[in-house]
């Protein structure tokens, strides 16, 4: 996995809203479905905080709920901690800069990854960070996964909504270079093969936006 530059994460806030379609409601989906499939006491695992937003729903939905959240970018993370401090929920977040590979050696009720999967290479990357959140999961545990497909049908269609959110053309069509050069997206069916390989459930969708997926899929163990 790799991490973003602690400059990025200065304005990741604003930038990221114009560029992710449907990207307040994928968290708040998220958080519903986590909320209703977990109890009191939980401990979930957040890869990929991010700047601490996707945490922001997250304890809002689950007010009795632990947190360990980690990102390789310490830019980052120190948004992160910064937000949990803002809006007083650090005391629920263990903050730890890590990979997945690298997350805590705990058991976890859940799992929740968003826009992380595409930034890394479907040669061993993708399958080794899915069976190491598998590892940390306690059985039956919902796997939460939001990214971006390999959907070249509504590639013209999200620069299009980019450019209605704000962007300029010229910015539009950087991001589009960087999605088709820079970007490891999966089709659904490679994501649902990777997941399920990893030791999961096949995958089911509760949400997609121009490409943008998101699916849940609950951890088994062979008996």
């Amino acid at each position: 996995m790799s991490a973003f530059s602690d400059l990025a994460a200065v304005d990741y806030d604003e930038r990221i809203v114009a560029r992710v379609p449907g990207y307040r409601l994928g968290q708040q989906l998220a958080a519903a479905i986590l909320a209703n499939r977990l109890g009191d006491g939980t401990h979930v695992l957040v890869v990929g905080c991010g700047t601490g937003e996707d945490l922001v729903a997250l304890v809002r939905a689950l007010p009795v709920t632990d947190f360990t959240a980690i990102d390789p970018s310490a830019g980052m993370l120190a948004r992160a901690v910064t937000k949990a401090r803002q809006y007083g929920f650090a005391n629920r977040v263990r903050f730890e800069q890590a990979t997945a590979v690298d997350a805590p050696r705990e058991t976890y009720h859940a799992a929740l990854a968003s826009l992380v999967l595409h930034f890394l290479r479907d040669d061993g990357a993708k399958a080794a960070f899915l069976k190491a959140v598998a590892d940390r999961l306690c059985d039956g545990a919902p796997l939460v996964l939001i990214d971006p497909t390999d959907a070249s049908l509504f590639e013209d269609d999200y620069r299009q909504w980019m450019i209605g959110q704000g962007l300029e053309v010229e910015a539009a069509d950087n991001v589009m270079t960087r999605v088709r050069k820079d970007w490891f997206r999966a089709t659904p069916e490679r994501l649902a093969d990777l997941v399920t390989e990893a030791g999961f459930e096949a995958p089911q969708v509760f949400f997609t936006a121009l490409g943008y997926r998101g699916v849940v899929a609950r951890r088994i163990r062979a008996s």
